[in-house]
Order: structure tokens, then sequence, then C-alpha cells
């Protein structure tokens, strides 16, 4: 390619010939040449020729044709000469990358004899390559997303060697230069900055425009869009996780751990979101409960061993990050009173049912907490028609104890309530026993209103049986029915009255643990040493069947002052642990 050029036919042997000569001027902003193009008849020294001037000379250049009358040729001439005979300008686009071939001919009429050969016309032709006009330059990316972070090529195939590019990026309200000397092509890194941008999208369109120059001056702007993604790695970041005690007052932090059923967590979370994003929820979980937000406080745990925490933090992309981790929660149950019997008796302890003694056999575990517990039993009397109580023993209970105590004094025509309460550092568990009166078949009473059997007859106007009792025939109940003790083995009892579907308290401080009363309000072993409204399930198989404490069951258990709801069964012989209901 070049801005000049020239084209020459000659005769074999020399003498005559035609040449063609272009130049061109480029006009960059239109795309065009203007082309000049010159025709010379070459004539060789001493070799005289004369063509008269009504001779015309044609020119057809890039398919257009003209003609015009040449100058007179006459005479010899001492030098190989070259003689003007035509000249023409051309203004010619060029194609759209730049490019311009142009097509050229001129031809002379002549009908001259040359050695033996006789010719009509002189003719030379060719075509121009004229230089490429610099042209704007359209990119092309080397993939059409990126993520942010990574590489993307940016290919500029520019027509021209010379051309230099200047690229921008505007990217959700962002602009900026990316370069502004680019020659082929370009590898831009794609900041992660950028997508603070999108602080609530995973992806952006992001227009890259490229200025195209030749010689300073500019060709045109050519753009191209690419999406960015935001990189797995922009997620939330959960710099900690602080877990402490929320009942500091019962569980020491020193202790350096968790107690079943008198710990609960707060779960302090530091987060922050990434490249301009917001946190927009923390959701904490402990076990099957879950909390939102940076500070929560948990329910109390009621499951001992390892209880797991976690938390998920979201951002306004919607990208999540989760913590785990797990606290480890000491088992603590209330004092479990296993045995309690009171049996009248000698002095020395010796089985008397007219004894003015009672021998009181205990049996009752305390939950170690890692050797932080510590409890203490007492053991009480009463008569049973007295509201005080006389303290007969109090000892230490360090986990365990099984022992027996004898008490005096004791009349042989009143029966005795006893007492066992074993108090640790959380709460207290209490049993009852009774004492009865000296052993006799019957028994009337002094003033003829009051008959006892198998015990001395000690409320009036009352049939006090000390036996255990067998009805062989049907039992009718003309009043309600009172089982301040429970029901015990007895088959079900059907109830027609509209009361049966109320939920009606039975009875009151009933130890959890026995009790077969359809409801009861009590703080023996309950889920807590608070007060709760606790249902008793049975299984007992048919509607005739038979139950006692050591049917299956189960129990639900509602705050009598607040909304908590517990729950447990008993399988096996055996209470499973207060769970919380969900």
């Amino acid at each position: 390619m070049a801005l000049s050029g020239s084209f020459t036919w000659k005769h074999s042997n020399g003498h005559i010939g035609l040449i063609l000569k272009w130049s061109a001027v480029h006009n960059i902003s239109d795309n065009t040449s203007t082309l000049t193009v010159r025709s010379y008849l070459w004539r060789q020294k001493n070799w005289p020729i004369t063509l008269n001037a009504e001779r015309k000379m044609t020119h057809v250049v890039n398919g257009s044709s003209s003609s015009a009358v040449a100058p007179q040729i006459s005479g010899d001439v001492n030098a190989d000469t070259e003689t003007l005979m035509r000249t023409t300008t051309h203004t010619i686009p060029h194609k759209e990358d730049g490019t311009l071939s142009v097509p050229m001919s001129a031809s002379y009429p002549v009908n001259l004899a040359v050695h033996g050969t006789t010719y009509n016309t002189f003719t030379v032709s060719g075509t121009a390559n004229v230089d490429t006009i610099p042209r704007a330059t359209t990119p092309t990316l080397s993939a059409s997303s990126v993520t942010a972070g990574q590489a993307v090529t940016i290919n500029l195939p520019r027509n021209v060697a010379s051309v230099t590019h200047s690229i921008a990026y505007a990217f959700g309200g962002q602009t900026g230069t990316i370069i502004t000397d680019a020659g082929a092509s370009y590898a831009w890194t794609v900041p992660t900055s950028l997508l603070s941008a999108i602080p609530n999208a995973f992806s952006g369109t992001c227009t890259l425009s490229v200025t195209s120059f030749a010689g300073g001056v500019s060709l045109g702007t050519r753009s191209i869009q690419l999406m960015i993604n935001v990189p797995t790695s922009a997620a939330p970041v959960v710099s900690s996780v602080a877990i402490s005690e929320v009942n500091t007052s019962v569980v020491p932090p020193a202790w350096g751990f968790y107690v079943q059923g008198r710990s609960a967590l707060r779960i302090l979370t530091t987060a922050t979101a990434q490249y301009g994003a917001s946190i927009t929820g923390i959701s904490v979980a402990v076990g099957v409960n879950t909390y939102s937000g940076a500070d929560v406080t948990s329910h109390v745990l009621t499951l001992a061993g390892t209880n797991t925490v976690s938390v998920t933090v979201t951002d306004s992309r919607g990208q999540k990050t989760t913590w785990n981790g797990s606290v480890n929660v000491v088992a603590y149950t209330m004092p479990t009173i296993s045995a309690l019997s009171a049996n009248r008796c000698n002095q020395d302890g010796t089985a008397n049912d007219e004894g003015t003694y009672a021998r009181i056999t205990y049996a009752a575990t305390v939950a170690p907490v890692n050797n932080q517990n510590s409890a203490t039993g007492v053991i009480e009397y009463k008569l049973s028609t007295a509201s005080t109580w006389t303290q007969a023993s109090t000892f230490p209970v360090i986990y365990s104890v099984n022992s027996s105590v004898i008490i005096s004094g004791l009349n042989v025509n009143n029966s005795y309530d006893v007492r066992m309460r074993v108090t640790d550092k959380y709460s207290e568990s209490t049993r009852n026993a009774e004492i009865p009166t000296a052993a006799t078949i019957l028994d009337f009473r002094a003033d003829g209103k009051g008959l006892g059997i198998g015990k001395v007859s000690e409320i009036p106007d009352t049939l006090d049986v000390g036996y255990d009792a067998r009805f062989r025939k049907p039992v009718t109940i003309d009043s309600p029915l009172t089982a301040s003790g429970g029901l015990g083995n007895v088959p079900r009892i059907g109830v027609n009255n509209a009361e049966a579907a109320m939920a009606v308290v039975n009875a009151y401080n009933a130890d959890a643990n026995t009790t077969l009363l359809p409801w009861v309000l009590t703080n023996v072993n309950g889920p807590t040493s608070d007060f709760w409204y606790i249902r008793t399930i049975i299984n007992v198989g048919s509607p005739t069947g038979a139950f006692n404490t050591t049917t299956n069951r189960k129990q639900i258990a509602y705050g009598y002052q607040s909304n908590a709801v517990r729950y447990r069964h008993y399988v096996s012989g055996a209470w499973s642990a207060w769970g919380a209901a969900t």
C-alpha cells in the first residue's frame, strides 16, 4: 500500500510507451482519498514521431471514464522523454475498514506502426492500493461475563497498527478510565471496588467505551457490555460470635460450663458485609430454637451434653455466611427422693404396729453439676390434722444419701404425716409418707360418730380405713371423688358430666414423678422449681385398662406465670428430661 504509484507499458523493442502515475491524499474524517491521475507518452531519444492534436487521452478510474484532447507530438528528442498527456482528479470513499483499491487505465489512439506492427491504441492499466485510513476500532471480549477480581481481555482489532485506544468504564453510576494508550488488546482485572455500585445484586452490566486515535485525532468511540459478577468471597464476614451465660447469679462464669435447666445463652454476633452490601439479617439457632438479631438471649437450655449454636448472617445481596459452634451443658435434674417410708416401731427400731416410735427410712440423690452443687435434706413430721411441721433431722446430701431416723413421742391414736425435703443450689424436691395410728381391726369413735377399720378412728363422720380395700360388687358414688394421693392401680372411671371436658386441677403440690391425676398444679419435680400446670396422659391400652405409677405415660407442663411449655415421657421405668415444645 502507498500514497503514490505508477503503471507502465512500453513496446518490446523500446522506442515508445505509455505511463500512468497516481498520487493520493487522505481525508480521515470523511474516510475518503483524493487521487490525482496523470498519463504520459514515453519516447526514446532519436526516434522521431508525429501525432496530431485531434487525438484524445481516455482515463478510466474506479470505473469512471473521461476523455480529453491530448497535446500534439512531433519531431525527435535528444533524450528519453515523458510528455504529460492528461491529468484528472478523483475523490473516492474507502471501505468501512479503511481500505481502498482503485482500478485505473489510460488509453491513447495512435494508428502507428512500430517495428512492423501497427498499433491503433496504446493502453496502460493497473490497480492502485491506497494506504488504509485509520478507523474507530470495534472491541470484542474474551468472555461476556467475569467475576470481580478476575481478568478479562479486551480485544482491539485496529485496522492500522498506529491506532491507539483509550478505554473507559461505566458501572452502576461509577465511571473511570482503564487505560489511555492501549494497542491491539488489554487484559483488565476488574476491581472489586466496583461492587459497591450493586449492593443489592449478584451481578451488574458494565459498559466499556473504546475511543480510537490516529495521530492524536479521535476516530470515534465504540462500546461493548460486560457482565460483572459478585464472587462468593464477597459473602458477609463473621468476625466473632461471643457466647456467655445470662443467669450469672446461678451459674457463675468462672465455672466455665453451662447447667441444664438453669443456663441461658447470650449470643453476640459481630459481622460485616463486603463491597457496599449491608447486613439484612442474623439468624441464631440454639438446638431446635431460632432467634433473630445480633444480640440474642436463648431459652433455658434443657438438654445436657453438647448443644449446637449456629449463626447465619445474610447480606443485602442474599449471600450467606454460617458460623457453627457448640457449648457443653452439664446435666442437672431436681433432687430425686427415691424412697421415703415411715413405720411404727420400738425405741430400738424394731417394728411394732402399736409403737410410740417410728423409723423413717429415706433415700435421695442430687446432681453433682461438676461438683459445684450442694444440698441439704430435712425430715419433718406432724399430726395429720395439724398444719405445723416439726423437724426431726437435717443432714447434708453429698450427691446421694440412704439412711433412716427414729422419732419418738407418737400417740397410738393419731396418724402423722412425714415429709422429706431435699434442697440443692437450684430447687427443692419433697416427698410425703404417713405414719398410721396403732393397728386395730375395728375402732369406734368415743362419740359414736366415726368408724376405723384397720386403724383408730380419727375423723368424725368418716369411715376411716387403714387397709387396702377391694370391692367385689359395683360401687355407686353420688358425690365427687377426691383422690389426694393419686388414683393408684384402679380402672378408669367414666365421667359423663361437662366437667370432664374442662382442665380442672385435681391436686396441688403433688409429686409430678408419681401423680396419676389428669391435672395438677405443682412445683414438685416439674421442669423447674416454679409452679407448673402438669397434664398427665396415660397409655392404658383399652377403655377398661388399669394403670399405676409404672405405666407408660406422657406429661405436658404449662408455666403457671409464663407461656413456657415443656414435655417429657415415662417409658420402661424412667422419665426423660424435660424438653422445650416447639
